[in-house]
């Protein structure tokens, strides 16, 4: 959001009026400024809806959301650079037994830009016509990547498809997706922790 407006102001000079708490008042405009009345804005809605039971059972910390959002911002020109030859997954919020993580599917054991999270959700359509989905740890993947010899970075470069009898083992060895104690999260539904904990103070 700051970086549109930013850019907007640069291109349309305009007077500041921004009369809200911890706002910029009369001006001048700055991107700091800008997201500390946002922020305080959110501390003083999180601390009002507070009162309700149980409003905020999904946060993940500020750096984790802006993590995700700055991978997702920038997946449509990234995926415009690689073609179709690979995937670039969205990074998502993921509830794991009420324990909030970070989450992308993996369909296939296809080509994929894979980036850092607590799980990856890997999918296969069976013969059947159902999918069978198992969640993998970061953890117990990273063996399995790097013996296939596929680049790390910040996550992982899967340059090429996994053999067959790998995607099966991988299948196997995850956790079956279980809808009574997992959901993928809407963006949201997802809180930073240290709103909440501003608002609760």
């Amino acid at each position: 959001m700051a970086r549109e407006i930013t850019a907007l102001l640069a291109r349309f000079p305009a007077c500041i009026d921004d009369p809200q708490m911890d706002g910029m008042g009369s001006g001048p405009y700055t991107p700091a400024g800008l997201l500390k009345g946002w922020n305080a804005g959110n501390i003083a809605a999180i601390h009002i809806l507070s009162s309700r039971q149980d409003p905020f059972r999904y946060a993940l910390p500020r750096a984790t959301l802006m993590r995700c959002w700055e991978w997702n911002d920038t997946l449509d020109a990234r995926q415009q650079r690689l073609g179709d030859a690979k995937a670039i997954p969205k990074m998502s919020s993921f509830a794991l037994d009420e324990k909030i993580l970070t989450a992308a599917i993996w369909v296939d054991g296809m080509p994929i830009m894979l980036p850092r999270v607590d799980y990856v959700l890997m999918a296969r359509r069976q013969d059947d016509g159902a999918t069978q989905i198992a969640c993998l740890s970061w953890a117990d993947l990273v063996p399995v990547l790097l013996q296939a010899g596929h680049a790390q970075h910040d996550g992982f470069d899967v340059s090429h498809a996994l053999a067959a009898d790998t995607t099966s083992a991988l299948l196997a060895s995850g956790q079956p997706f279980d809808p009574d104690r997992m959901c993928l999260l809407n963006a949201d539904k997802v809180l930073d922790e240290e709103s909440v904990s501003a608002a609760r103070a």
